[in-house]
């Protein structure tokens, strides 16, 4: 303390010599250095404090500062950037239903068998609690938390009643369907014509733009409106399925096939030295079926063997003859198909034979869609080997075929199995789509009675022609599967009718034999080695001296006139 007051005198005394003598004489005279003194000692103290409280306040005005820059400038930008990506992640990584299904998909073989699993006391009503212990029963659980559960659950939930009937669970599925995961074709237009009453009318709906195809897009937008919606996945596979041409888009006649068939005669002239069942003919015929029913891009048009009339003697001059024309046109629409039948009523027409004599003479013909060659192969007729049909695997064709039932000792008339062509009809069908995994189209059914010629009155032998037809995308491997399989096929049909029991099979043998043609198009057709109208048998046949004629694994052929 003395060291204190010692100093401080020091600095007073120092401070009183710097005041000019007259005022420090008076300042020693009434004792006021003293009370200087005291003075800066005092605030020489408050000074100190002073310094304390100001480093304080300098750092809380700075922390101040900060904190304004952060809340007015980085976290606006934390909110704006950073946010949005994080939710996105956590979207990403979210379970969403199409997941949700998926991996059910992987445990369970259908959606039936999932929602068992789901739902434990099988009263087809799955609860919150239920749902979740059943899920994770799954080969991959998809849920790590409770709180993922919830809003699976919720979208499931359509009726929001807080559980999940069997038919929501299934409607949610990939199918919308109770006993598969995903749909075919067959699927989708069963839901197309149930929305939109027929399959060509769907088919205007997908045509977004109007510019008479369908592509990807449109595809996948109309099929994600139908009832249940049909998953994007699911849509881009029918997409490519129905695409059998794969040239990026759907066109009228590949969506829906509707076929006109008819058969007319005409008669005509011949130059000399040209057959009637020859090619010139076929092109000839060809150009006058074009040029009288219009026949457009997206259309397919068939032409059966021309043939001379029966009954009219052949000759190789120039000479008149009535031709026999059958054919089919294959299009895509309804109103096409109004049009065409309206039009083959008409045949032959004027506008029909004049086309006829233009090509026969030597003139052009009505030019064909691309990749739809008019004229006939030029290799040999006979059997396709097997690297020659390989070039056929893949390449669109009408499969046109005609099976004949030869029902032996069927007492029942004509009459009475006629009424059976129904019955029959959709036991054929059933027979031939589970042999080939396909939907044929049977045309008609029709009952005839075996002419006798023996003389040997074999009238209890009738004869049931079943017409039928397919637009197959690879007609080769339906060929070539007829070839390795065909026994296959014959056995299906007579297991099917044999077991059906129908009221003329009392008592009958039964025998069957096919014939079909297989007609390719598209761009690839041009390319196929042995022309686009390839033949083939199938069956075993029975005829009236008991010989049986066996083709089941012969291979496809061309003929030629």
């Amino acid at each position: 303390m003395a060291a204190v007051l010692e100093t401080s005198d020091v600095l007073g005394t120092e401070r009183l010599n710097s005041i000019p003598d007259s005022i420090r004489g008076s300042a020693a005279a009434t004792g006021l250095h003293h009370v200087g003194r005291n003075l800066v000692e005092h605030v020489s103290e408050h000074v100190e404090h002073l310094d304390f409280f100001s480093e304080n306040s300098i750092g809380a005005c700075v922390t101040c500062c900060i904190s304004m820059v952060i809340w007015l400038v980085f976290l606006p930008i934390f909110h704006i950037g950073a946010v949005p990506w994080m939710e996105h992640w956590e979207a990403e990584h979210a379970m969403t239903v199409a997941n949700f299904m998926h991996r059910a998909e992987e445990t369970f073989a259908t959606p039936h068998v999932a929602f068992e699993a789901l739902d434990a006391n099988g009263d087809r009503n799955a609860t919150q609690a239920e749902f979740q212990a059943g899920a994770a029963n799954f080969k991959r659980p998809p849920f790590r938390y409770p709180a993922e559960e919830w809003p699976v659950f919720k979208l499931i939930d359509a009726n929001g009643d807080g559980m999940i009937q069997d038919m929501e669970f299934y409607h949610a599925a990939p199918s919308g369907l109770e006993l598969k995961w995903h749909i075919n074709m067959t699927d989708l237009k069963k839901r197309a014509k149930q929305g939109y009453g027929y399959l060509d009318s769907y088919y205007t709906a997908m045509d977004i733009n109007s510019d008479g195809k369908v592509d990807l897009q449109e595809f996948i937008t109309m099929a994600a409106d139908v009832q249940p919606p049909v998953p994007e996945e699911d849509a881009k596979r029918l997409f490519n399925e129905a695409d059998s041409d794969k040239r990026g888009f759907i066109e009228p006649r590949e969506w829906v096939s509707y076929n006109v068939s008819g058969t007319f005669d005409f008669r005509t002239l011949l130059p000399a030295g040209v057959l009637p069942e020859g090619p010139r003919v076929a092109m000839a015929v060809e150009a006058c079926l074009r040029g009288a029913l219009d026949i457009l891009q997206f259309d397919i048009l068939t032409v059966e063997q021309v043939s001379q009339v029966t009954g009219q003697a052949r000759q190789l001059s120039a000479n008149a003859v009535t031709l026999r024309v059958p054919f089919t046109v294959f299009v895509g629409t309804r109103q096409r198909q109004s049009t065409i039948a309206s039009d083959v009523k008409m045949l032959p027409s004027a506008l029909c034979t004049a086309a006829f004599a233009n090509s026969i003479s030597g003139g052009a013909t009505t030019l064909l869609p691309p990749g739809h060659p008019t004229e006939p192969p030029s290799q040999k007729a006979g059997p396709l080997s097997d690297s020659e049909l390989q070039a056929y695997f893949k390449v669109p064709a009408i499969i046109q075929g005609h099976t004949e039932l030869l029902l032996s000792h069927a007492t029942t008339s004509v009459a009475g199995i006629s009424q059976q062509e129904g019955p029959l009809k959709d036991i054929f069908k059933a027979a031939v789509d589970a042999f080939c995994k396909c939907s044929v189209t049977v045309d008609s059914v029709q009952a005839s009675e075996v002419q006798d010629q023996t003389g040997q009155g074999l009238g209890s032998n009738k004869t049931v022609v079943v017409s039928w037809s397919d637009d197959r995308q690879g007609g080769g491997k339906f060929q070539k599967l007829i070839q390795d399989s065909g026994h296959q096929l014959v056995h299906g049909v007579y297991e099917s009718i044999m077991k059906a029991n129908l009221p003329f099979m009392s008592g009958v043998s039964l025998d069957s034999w096919t014939r079909f043609t297989a007609t390719y198009y598209g761009q690839k057709a041009a390319e196929l080695p042995r022309g686009t109208a390839i033949k083939q048998y199938y069956g075993h046949f029975r005829t009236l001296n008991k010989a049986i004629r066996n083709d089941t694994g012969t291979p496809p052929f061309v003929t030629h006139p």
